[in-house]
């Protein structure tokens, strides 16, 4: 094989580098019911769709009715303790708080007066 080609199965190896990297997302070591779940995957910037790649599917939509209209959705996920992780998203995330079955905010999951979650 001259000097200036590249091998083939270099090139295979190199693209399925490339597909495993491009295909990587960020995963938890937590299960999906758990608060440390939402905690290692959600990050401020995130949008509608990201949020939704991330987590999957909600328990539901509290907004759905509207959210055609004013563009919010609140995903609400529920977790082994009966609590709720609440999200509310439209081009980015505005707000993701842990909530108790009577509605009372537990605790903020991004902190958004830094920047960082």
């Amino acid at each position: 094989m001259p000097r200036n080609q590249i091998h083939p199965v270099s090139l295979i190896a190199v693209a399925m580098l490339f597909i495993l990297v491009a295909s990587c997302k960020k995963k938890s070591s937590f299960p999906k019911d758990d608060i440390r779940y939402f905690k290692d995957l959600l990050e401020a910037g995130m949008d509608n769709g990201d949020v939704l790649d991330a987590l999957g599917e909600p328990t539901t939509d509290l907004n759905k009715e509207f959210a055609s209209q004013d563009g919010l959705h609140i995903y609400q996920y529920q977790l082994s303790d009966s609590s709720f992780v609440r999200i509310g998203v439209t081009d980015q995330i505005k707000y993701a708080c842990l909530v108790d079955i009577q509605d009372n905010l537990l605790e903020d999951i991004i902190d958004f007066s830094t920047g960082n979650d």
